[in-house]
């Protein structure tokens, strides 16, 4: 598929969640065609997640800009605070932070 135009697409930010409680986004009852998630320890890395699961569906993604509508504070804050119940060493921690890549029009 080409490169989705300007209103084709939409990333959201769906915030931070345990992996067993994450309830997922779905495209029922919206005006979109597809969406992919994605996940990481930060919203940028959730969100260029996202944008890989969408080009390995054939999707162009390589001229869309992640970081659009998103301040730097926004796509780098860490996971963890000092009273989260698990750290940022800890490599079996639960939680993540998760984004979505909506599409119109394939």
């Amino acid at each position: 598929m080409d490169k989705p135009a300007e209103g084709d697409y939409s990333i959201e930010d769906c915030g931070i969640d345990h992996e067993q409680y994450f309830p997922g986004v779905g495209t029922a009852y919206t005006g979109w065609d597809s969406v992919f998630t994605g996940i990481g320890e930060t919203l940028r890395e959730a969100i260029e997640d996202a944008l890989e699961s969408a080009a390995q569906g054939d999707i162009d993604t390589t001229n869309i800009d992640p970081t659009a509508g998103f301040s730097s504070s926004e796509l780098d804050a860490p996971l963890h605070d000092p009273t989260d119940e698990c750290q940022s060493d800890d490599e079996d921690c639960p939680h993540h932070h998760y984004a979505a890549f909506f599409v119109r029009g394939e």
